[in-house]
């Protein structure tokens, strides 16, 4: 498929050109002057893609970052986004991490990396073993801005040994000054998101997970890995009653074998980079209990509605969520808001109340009591709230209980005993109560 891409910019979100390369030369400079004022006129990101003057613009962000390919063509956006998404993933995996900082520091090896993408702007190489042929120049450690409070990883049958979230963000591709303190390392990630309905009663209407099983690898050489599961996953319907986790669908990367899937053991040859080991979504009965419940009740009298919200964290005690936040909309009748919080801190945003919980172990809750005054009768009110959103992070705890039990190396060439790092991550992709 013909992609013809004019130009591909990498900016940051505040609209800050850090790379612009330009393959056919076939744009007006005032396109750039364009997108960079959707960027900044304060009404929200740009959608993924628009046309404005018979230029077309496709742009995804990642890690704070715009990537964006113009073309003078219509493209299908899916196809675009993937492209852009490809080209995220292999700068990554050259640079370790990405953020404004990182980008400056290897300016000529992303541009080494745009030059080898893509000619003329078609898409040539998207993988990250061969591109790295082509590449001369060595990534420049810089280490990105992120917060303290993040999932660490643990090793394997070892929880007392952990290292940073970040630990992974380091390139695949290392530096010939690098190679002396390279570790023979894997990181293995879990990562989920949650979907959850609830009606006003608190009754789970609907809810699925959608999962990835990421895989980063830092093994020398392309060593044979083994990955036991704690349950063999089952695609089949036919085979409901006969254990293991039950999936909706699921989806291998090429490199992997599922022929002692039955087993619950999956064979995978790591190529270079990150990729994605599995892919799944469950849309039936979930294995695992959901993470939080919220219980609210509601007082109304003439000219005042009073919110009395309880939320419950349901992990077992020995996980935890951090980021916790729960989102109350406002009614447009609104006046006046007083907020009592036992636990975290309540502010009034421009058209909600945002209560920040923070952190929450299992098995605890915490109250909040939000008091409107309002214009408008409390039925209406409550109408034009609608609903209650609530986002976190959870750290060692899947709602699929997809867990690995192992990962084994398998090279006869190189005796070594690597560090196999694994965690576990969920986040909501919508977590809704109903008030009415």
């Amino acid at each position: 498929m013909s992609l013809g891409a004019s130009e591909i910019w990498i900016m940051s979100s505040k609209g800050e050109i850090l790379i612009r390369k330009n393959y056919r030369f076939d744009v007006e400079q005032s396109a750039l002057k364009i997108f960079v004022g959707k960027l900044q006129s304060g009404i929200g990101r740009p959608p993924p893609h628009m046309e404005v003057g018979k230029v077309h613009y496709y742009n995804i962000k990642r890690s704070d970052l715009f990537f964006v390919l113009v073309c003078k063509q219509h493209v299908i956006p899916v196809h675009a986004i993937e492209v852009l998404s490809r080209l995220y993933q292999v700068c990554k995996d050259f640079c370790g991490a990405l953020c404004a900082d990182v980008i400056n520091a290897n300016f000529m090896l992303i541009e080494e990396i745009l030059a080898e993408f893509m000619d003329y702007g078609e898409v040539q190489l998207t993988s990250t073993g061969k591109l790295k042929p082509y590449i001369q120049s060595e990534p420049v450690m810089v280490r990105c801005d992120s917060t303290n409070e993040q999932a660490t990883s643990g090793l394997f049958g070892l929880h007392s040994r952990t290292v940073p979230a970040n630990a992974a963000d380091k390139p695949v591709v290392r530096a010939q000054t690098d190679m002396e303190d390279r570790r023979n390392e894997i990181f293995v990630d879990v990562i989920e998101r949650l979907t959850a309905y609830f009606n006003a009663e608190g009754v789970l209407q609907r809810s699925s997970v959608s999962g990835n099983v990421m895989m980063k690898s830092f093994l020398i050489g392309s060593p044979c890995l083994k990955i036991g599961l704690s349950e063999p996953i089952v695609s089949d319907l036919t085979k409901q009653g006969y254990g293991g986790v039950h999936v909706d669908h699921c989806s291998y990367h090429e490199n992997v074998s599922t022929t002692e899937l039955e087993s619950g053991v999956l064979s995978v040859t790591p190529p270079q980079g990150e990729f994605a080991l599995m892919t799944y979504q469950i849309t039936q009965d979930l294995p695992g209990s959901l993470p939080f419940r919220l219980r609210c009740e509601k007082e109304t009298s003439e000219g005042s509605l009073t919110l009395l919200l309880q939320l419950h964290c349901s992990l077992p005690h020995n996980s935890h969520a951090v980021k916790v936040t729960v989102n109350v909309p406002l009614p447009h009748s609104t006046t006046r808001v007083r907020t009592d919080v036992g636990g975290g801190s309540a502010e009034r945003k421009e058209n909600s109340v945002l209560w920040t919980v923070g952190r929450m172990t299992g098995g605890t809750h915490a109250t909040a009591r939000i008091q409107l005054s309002i214009d408008a009768s409390s039925e209406t009110a409550l109408q034009e709230m609608g609903s209650v959103s609530i986002n976190f992070e959870l750290a060692g705890y899947v709602c699929s209980r997809i867990h690995l039990q192992y990962v084994r190396v398998f090279d006869t060439q190189h005796s070594y005993v690597p560090y196999r790092w694994l965690r576990y991550i969920t986040v909501p992709d919508a977590y809704i109560y109903r008030l009415t």
